[in-house]
């Protein structure tokens, strides 16, 4: 029992060294962390936690399920004992806006990682966003010439001023499952989270009514 206690502490730490570790040998305050504007609020389901995150007269809804979901602030998610997820915006003025969000949004990012990894990668996974087309994901892979390495699976949701992120990781295939749920589940509501909003989600949890 100790030792299931303490290797599952050791994931966990695992987990909250890929925030630090995206934070310090990627980030210099651009991308990622630029995208973090107004927090996220959570409310507690039957098995989880259910997300909600404003922007304007809209907002994104990420229900989280899994007795091992630990929120570690407002950003950031222990989705389970060593993968971890990030909420974050980028508005349209970030990645330039045009005629599709998600592909310049992507193109964006992935243009970010070059100038911060010694190599960076990006495959659309199609598989695993399926036939949406509000929704989109792409598997970031960085490398760096010492050897390490980091995979990012950014699910990204379109919205009227923007992209809401949500960026999974360590990614690997086994992570393939959880992130297509997460995926399918990602929704964008034509509403703004006002406090009465809010309460009126989590009565309707509460319930059992289906948003």
């Amino acid at each position: 029992m100790m030792e299931v206690s303490f290797m599952r502490i050791l994931n966990e730490f695992r987990t909250i060294l890929v925030f630090l570790f995206l934070a310090v040998w990627f980030l210099s305050g651009n991308a990622l962390a630029a995208q973090m504007t107004a927090d996220p609020v959570y409310i507690a389901i039957s098995n989880g936690w259910m997300g909600l995150y404003g922007h304007g007269d809209e907002y994104a809804k990420f229900p989280m399920t899994g007795k091992e979901v630990k929120l570690q602030d407002a950003h950031h998610i222990i989705l389970k004992p060593g993968l971890g997820m990030m909420v974050s915006f980028a508005d349209k003025a970030e990645f330039g806006g045009g005629a599709n969000f998600l592909e310049n949004h992507a193109k964006w990012e992935l243009d970010y990682w070059k100038s911060k990894a010694d190599r960076a990668e990006a495959v659309t996974r199609k598989d695993l966003s399926g036939t949406r087309e509000d929704i989109r994901v792409t598997e970031i892979k960085l490398y760096r010439n010492d050897g390490a390495q980091l995979h990012i699976f950014m699910i990204a949701l379109a919205s009227k001023d923007g992209v809401f992120v949500l960026a999974v990781s360590p990614g690997s295939s086994e992570t393939d499952a959880t992130v297509r749920e997460i995926a399918n589940s990602f929704t964008l509501v034509h509403r703004t989270l006002s406090a009465e909003e809010i309460t009126r989600v989590s009565k309707a949890i509460k319930g059992g009514i289906e948003e």
